[in-house]
């Protein structure tokens, strides 16, 4: 079963938080980063996967993250905010919503 997440809740969707930014902000397209862009994002990401493996810890969690960043880099995304990964994920999804299974 599959239901479709409201726009207004996709920020929540995607971060498994509630929304910091307006929700018109998604709703509208505009991810303008700042202190969160995806290329700072991912950098991190790495980081903390490389420390993850050389502790040898599960790095499951974080690589699933920095491969998602990764993706809205080559999306044209690199200077946006995290919210742009919203765009990625309703890619297919019926008139654009993020679908969860």
């Amino acid at each position: 079963m599959s239901e479709s997440v409201p726009s207004v809740s996709r920020a929540a969707a995607v971060t498994g938080q509630p929304s910091v930014q307006p929700d018109s902000r998604i709703d509208a397209g505009h991810h303008e980063g700042d202190v969160d862009r995806l290329a700072m994002g991912l950098a991190s990401m790495e980081h903390v996967v490389h420390t993850h493996r050389d502790s040898g810890v599960d790095a499951a969690l974080p690589s699933a993250v920095a491969d998602l960043f990764r993706r809205g880099m080559e999306a044209g995304h690199a200077a946006d905010s995290f919210s742009s990964i919203v765009e990625l994920l309703g890619k297919g999804a019926p008139g654009g919503q993020v679908t969860l299974r």
